[in-house]
């Protein structure tokens, strides 16, 4: 959940640099340190050059362009790389054995695993999730990791907010994945795990309804035939935003089309808060034709 030594050190040369030359061009913090070390930097005062680093890419940019310490030209690509950061606010929804769950509650609604530098996330926390922080997602090589700096606020959330969290956030899960390397933007293999996901609900679902086992496979196999022949071909696309042109193809190109199956598919969805009613009043009409 953390990076490893040689990459905790790697990590603090580049940004220790950086916030050493931003300081020196703007003057923001008197008498900083003249060789930063863990432990001899007040993170108020890191905390004011890291929001004049961000707030455009112009010091980033003179910094890569200059590189006053000399350092390697792999450090300064990975300073390069941090033009694509992400300064937003997040929602932490979990912590997991290779990095803990970020759900960008801005507009931008993606999940990102991300690590700890010196320590996992988990421990520097100062509560359980969820938890909701204003952080800055940097990309490191193939991982995605903090800026150093975690601001969490201090909100306790209820139980029908944090339902709506843990539903929101397996919504991006089954139709976006886990997003663990800006450089890996390809959403298709997370979409089609999701899919097999909500299908093994979906027949859990069906044999708590009152059918028969015959009647219980036979929707099982028409949805499975749907997603195989309709959601996971090109563009791929999840179970979770079911929409009215997925439904029409299904129901204008498949020999076994069956709108009874599409209903139970529908139902479940809604069940389990995974169809809004926009999309149900859509669908709906669509079934009745």
């Amino acid at each position: 959940m953390n990076l490893n030594t040689e990459e905790c050190e790697q990590f603090y040369q580049i940004w220790f640099s950086l916030l050493s030359y931003a300081n020196k061009r703007e003057g923001l913090v008197p008498n900083f340190p003249k060789t930063p070390i863990i432990g001899n930097i007040k993170q108020q005062d890191a905390g004011i050059i890291r929001s004049a680093i961000w707030s455009s890419d112009y010091l980033l940019s003179d910094f890569v362009g200059d590189n006053p310490d000399n350092l390697a030209m792999d450090d300064m690509r990975i300073a390069a790389s941090w033009e694509g950061r992400i300064n937003s606010r997040f929602m932490i929804i979990k912590h997991l054995k290779q990095h803990s769950i970020f759900m960008d509650v801005s507009d931008n609604r993606k999940a990102y695993g991300v690590k700890g530098i010196i320590s996992p996330l988990s421990e520097i926390l100062p509560f359980p999730p969820p938890v909701m922080v204003e952080a800055v997602l940097l990309p490191f090589g193939n991982q995605i990791i903090i800026d150093s700096l975690l601001m969490p606020h201090n909100v306790l959330f209820g139980r029908g907010i944090v339902n709506d969290i843990k539903a929101e956030f397996r919504r991006l899960e089954e139709s976006q994945g886990i997003i663990i390397n800006f450089n890996d933007n390809d959403p298709t293999p997370a979409i089609i795990k999701g899919n097999k996901k909500i299908l093994g609900e979906f027949q859990k679902w069906l044999g708590k309804q009152s059918l028969s086992i015959k009647m219980q496979h036979e929707h099982f196999s028409n949805i499975e035939i749907f997603v195989r022949d309709i959601l996971n071909i090109a563009p791929v696309q999840s179970l979770s935003q079911l929409s009215t042109e997925s439904v029409s193809r299904y129901l204008l190109l498949s020999n076994k089309a069956n709108k009874v199956s599409v209903k139970r598919l529908v139902k479940f969805l809604m069940d389990t808060d995974r169809l809004d009613f926009y999309e149900l009043s859509e669908i709906e009409g669509i079934l009745k034709k």
